[in-house]
C-alpha cells in the first residue's frame, strides 16, 4: 500500500511518526549526553573530525583532497555538535569544559613524567 499525501489519516499518522522518532532521538542524545563516558565519547568523536581545527591544507592536488577529505568529516562533526546542542546545551559547555580539565592533568602528568629525579651531588 503506497503512501497517499491527500489521506489526512496517512499523513497525520506519518506526522505522529516523525515526531516520536525525533523525540526518540533528542531523549537518546540527553541521556548519551548524561554521563562523563557519553560526553568523552562524543568529545573524542568531535575531535577526530576536526570540529576544533582548521580543515585548509596548503599544496598541490593531493592536498585539495585532503582538504575535501576534512571537510568531509568536519561535516559529520558539526552535525553531531548540532544534534547534541539542541538536546542538551547545558551539556555541551560541560563536555568542552571537562575535556579542557582532562588536557590539563594530563599535560601535568606527562610534564612530571619528563621530569628526571637528580642524583645527589656529593662535596
Amino acid at each position: 500500500m503506497a503512501y497517499d499525501a491527500n489521506d489526512p489519516r496517512k499523513v497525520g499518522r506519518r506526522t505522529q511518526r516523525q515526531k516520536l522518532e525525533s523525540k526518540r532521538a533528542i531523549d537518546e542524545r540527553i541521556v548519551v549526553m548524561g554521563t562523563p563516558e557519553g560526553r568523552r565519547f562524543v568529545y573524542r568523536f568531535i575531535a577526530s573530525c576536526h570540529v576544533l581545527e582548521s580543515a585548509w591544507c596548503p599544496g598541490g592536488p593531493d592536498m585539495a583532497r585532503m582538504q575535501d577529505f576534512r571537510l568531509g568529516e568536519q561535516s559529520a562533526g558539526h552535525r553531531m555538535m548540532a544534534e547534541i546542542e539542541n538536546a542538551a546545551p547545558e551539556s555541551t559547555a560541560l563536555m568542552m569544559d571537562e575535556a579542557r580539565m582532562a588536557k590539563a592533568v594530563e599535560a601535568q602528568t606527562q610534564a612530571a613524567e619528563d621530569i628526571e629525579p637528580q642524583e645527589p651531588i656529593d662535596g
